[in-house]
């Protein structure tokens, strides 16, 4: 702050300080009293309070005799406050100015929000035009004018005298009824007044309440039919009065020679009459009554909870910004109370914390420690087979995890492909291989004997099946892709070719056998011979690695399907030889009995090896 500002503060230093930090820093001094600073709140910005000038208006003449001016400013009702009780003229008088200063302030609200650019209608929600702007801000001002001048119009609502008043009620305006003339012949209309309320229709003799307890005829409307008509409509039988728009033919239970005619000059009014009588008759029952006054109310409350919460909010954020305002009017003029303070706060702060730490590390370590030792009261020794299971997956686990580091520094001893061995078999391996399989019918006469044999050799095609198992063909030594199935219920093993007909060497294109069909598997095996034209070959691929044969389900036992040429016909005959029953060994050892080995013992002493 500069030297000079000292000089016009005279007294006033701290609150001109608060409300220079409150203003934009590049004000220059004489600035601060005419623009205030803007809190944010949810309902958009609002300024703090500036200072104002007294506002000047001239009572109204329909409450008060004279003209004199009256100034409105802090406090200015409590001079017209003396003698109320005592003089009602001056009640009236007092009545009357709050309602005409809260008439000048409410229109000063609403042009200022038409000059910050309010354009969306309450009512309907729609933006309103420019030319609507311009007309409700003429209109305001107009209004403004009025109220300061004291010939705006204003709502006095008179009084009874208390010795004279025996029934009291709500004052409603009476509107013009017109009816037909019982007692004429000629059926003149005459003119009477009428209020609804209550679903009932009150008709009176004037349009003004002359008198208390004035005299009325009711009329009940919720059994009435009532009609909305206008001037422009066709055919209307009874004749319409002049200067009105729009009325409503009602007629009534009680008046069965003739109908009533409700006028009005506001077309809506006229309609929310129809509508009224209308919604009078559907609400007979009681119950609707109330679910209908529920609604309303719930409506009505809704938007007065609004109302107030929204006056709450605004509240609350200005004494916060008061609050602020304060403390730091505070901290500027407490300086060396303020460090200090803010430092013993800080202090304490630190040890709070810290002993709230300790407390808290006290209680988790005892809440730890009467688990664990209710955990180990409840344990009991474990079993060999959880030990040796927890044993082999931690090895397992570990191995898991060296071979995935040796894969990945290309270390591995094993090689470097990191499929697993079931993305190995389905993947396929190329080998040398050959299949040699039985038909189904031989294998129907290997397994059947005594009449089921005869009656197979009558007629072999009812026995046989058409489900297949494998694939019955007969493939010499090649190479082929052999791999296992998606669903690992098959051996699938196709011929493979060099160029373009490598791509069909798939399972779907090949042979096929079960897995569940395979009886047994032969390591290191005889080596398979090729066979051509020139005889057994041994081709030079199939020279390396380990042979294996795979064996298909067991046929018999001690029997063989031989087949014999004949050297004269040149015909071939199969001939069943060996044992004659083919399941009579398996049945014996699946019962248990006893049965007769023979143990061989062979020696090789040469061996002849082929011109290969």
């Amino acid at each position: 702050l500069k030297p000079h500002w000292y000089k016009p503060l005279s007294g006033r230093l701290i609150p001109c300080l608060v409300a220079y930090l409150a203003k934009p820093f590049w004000l220059p001094p004489d600035c601060l009293g005419k623009v205030s600073a803007m809190i944010r709140t949810g309902y958009g910005p609002v300024g703090l309070r500036r200072p104002r000038e007294p506002e000047v208006i001239i009572p109204a003449t329909a409450a008060t005799g004279d003209r004199k001016e009256k100034k409105v400013f802090k406090n200015w009702l409590r001079k017209e406050t003396k003698g109320r009780k005592q003089d009602n003229t001056k009640d009236e008088e007092y009545k009357c100015l709050v309602k005409q200063a809260m008439l000048v302030g409410s229109t000063n609200v609403e042009l200022q929000d038409l000059s910050t650019g309010l354009s969306i209608d309450e009512n309907t929600g729609l933006r309103r035009s420019p030319q609507q702007i311009a007309d409700m801000n003429e209109l305001a001002k107009t209004k403004l004018q009025a109220m300061r001048n004291g010939t705006g119009a204003i709502a006095v609502r008179k009084q009874m005298n208390s010795t004279n008043l025996k029934k009291t009620g709500r004052y409603l305006h009476r509107h013009l009824l017109v009816k037909t003339s019982k007692s004429t012949p000629w059926s003149w209309y005459k003119q009477r007044y009428f209020t609804i309320e209550a679903g009932m229709m009150k008709v009176y003799k004037t349009d003004e309440e002359t008198h208390v307890g004035e005299k009325f005829r009711p009329y009940d409307i919720r059994e009435a039919l009532s009609k909305f008509e206008t001037q422009d409509m066709v055919g209307l039988a009874e004749p319409f009065m002049s200067g009105y728009p729009a009325r409503v033919r009602l007629q009534l239970k009680e008046r069965s020679h003739g109908p009533v005619f409700l006028y009005s000059k506001d077309a809506q009014e006229v309609k929310s009459w129809d509508r009224a009588i209308r919604m009078s008759k559907t609400l007979l029952n009681p119950a609707d009554k109330e679910s209908i006054s529920y609604v309303v109310g719930r409506v009505a409350g809704s938007i007065m909870a609004k109302g107030w919460n929204a006056l709450f909010k605004y509240y609350r954020e200005m004494e916060d910004t008061r609050r602020l305002m304060r403390g730091l009017a505070m901290r500027l003029t407490k300086l060396d109370l303020s460090r200090a303070w803010n430092k013993a706060r800080l202090v304490y702060l630190q040890k709070s914390r810290t002993e709230a730490l300790r407390k808290e590390q006290q209680e988790w370590a005892a809440r730890f420690l009467r688990e664990k030792m209710d955990r180990m009261s409840g344990q009991t020794l474990r079993s060999e087979k959880l030990v040796r299971l927890s044993t082999i997956n931690k090895v397992q686990t570990l191995f898991r995890h060296y071979r995935q580091d040796h894969i990945f520094d290309r270390s591995y001893a094993l090689g470097t492909n990191p499929n697993t061995r079931m993305q190995q078999m389905l993947t396929g391996v190329s080998m040398m291989a050959s299949f040699a399989s039985l038909k189904s019918k031989d294998v129907l006469a290997l397994t059947m004997h005594g009449a089921g044999l005869e009656s197979f050799r009558a007629d072999a095609d009812l026995y046989v099946s058409k489900d297949s198992v494998y694939s019955e063909v007969q493939v010499d030594l090649h190479k082929m892709s052999v791999n296992i199935s998606e669903n690992l219920a098959m051996l699938s093993f196709a011929e493979t070719e060099e160029g373009e007909g490598a791509v069909l060497d798939k399972a779907g294109w090949g042979h096929f056998t079960n897995l569940s069909q395979i009886s047994s598997v032969i390591m290191h095996s005889d080596r398979a011979f090729g066979k051509n034209r020139d005889g057994a070959t041994f081709p030079p691929s199939s020279a390396s690695g380990v042979w294996f044969t795979i064996n298909g389900p067991r046929v018999g036992w001690g029997r063989k399907l031989r087949t014999i040429t004949d050297a004269e016909t040149k015909q071939s005959q199969q001939v069943l030889v060996g044992s004659e029953d083919g399941t009579a060994l398996g049945a014996a050892l699946a019962r248990g009995d006893r049965v007769q080995w023979l143990r061989m013992e062979v020696g090789i002493r040469s061996a002849n090896i082929p011109n290969l």
